[in-house]
């Protein structure tokens, strides 16, 4: 009885690994050409697409960001810039080989775990980009230079014979930080949100 337990065991060991193996060579087939499941980037679902068709649509949708407009809010203000005024570049052939590279590791349990995965987690990708550092910090810098004030103490100055009190300011900076912040985001999820600044 034991023995027929054991090569039971043995059987359905075997027969499991097989099925493993065939349905992870036919994953490996089947997204040979075409993008892993629940892969987005911004609001674009790139799950089940043909490379090229991915490709189409990736270029489009960031044809389409990088062409619109970056709007920045400050004091009720609108103010506008492009991504290119910006110094940020956005490298399409990078993100589309991020894309095309899911679950196409040369390390096969990476690949393994990958597609154990790929049907509960959606994937969002972020479009690869670069900036020219000394162009952002000047264009910013020009930018917000208007309505950036340093904060100023109350003081008591006396002219013509009066004494007079100038109550004190407070100044507006420019949180950086949270500006570098915002942009990254907005390129992170395609979104022309304006970016509000106070």
């Amino acid at each position: 009885m034991q023995a027929l337990s054991k090569k039971t065991l043995t059987a359905s060991t075997i027969i499991l690994l097989a099925l493993f193996v065939i349905l992870f060579a036919f994953l490996n087939y089947y997204f040979a050409n075409r993008t892993a499941p629940n892969v987005e980037i911004g609001n674009l679902s790139l799950t089940n697409k043909k490379v090229d068709d991915a490709k189409e649509s990736i270029n489009s949708e960031l044809s389409t960001f990088v062409n619109s407009p970056v709007t920045f809010k400050i004091e009720n203000v609108e103010i506008q810039s492009d991504l290119q005024t910006l110094g940020i570049s956005i490298d399409e052939e990078e993100t589309m080989q991020i894309v095309t590279g899911l679950g196409k590791s040369p390390n096969a349990w990476k690949n393994i775990v990958f597609w154990l995965e790929a049907p509960f987690i959606t994937r969002q990708i972020s479009p690869q980009y670069s900036i020219n550092i000394s162009k952002y910090a000047e264009t910013t810098g020009t930018i917000f230079s208007e309505f950036e004030t340093e904060y100023q103490d109350a003081e008591i100055t006396f002219k013509n014979g009066i004494f007079e009190i100038r109550k004190e300011q407070a100044g507006i900076v420019i949180n950086k930080e949270k500006l570098a912040y915002d942009v990254k985001e907005n390129i992170r999820n395609l979104s022309n949100s304006p970016i509000n600044l106070e």
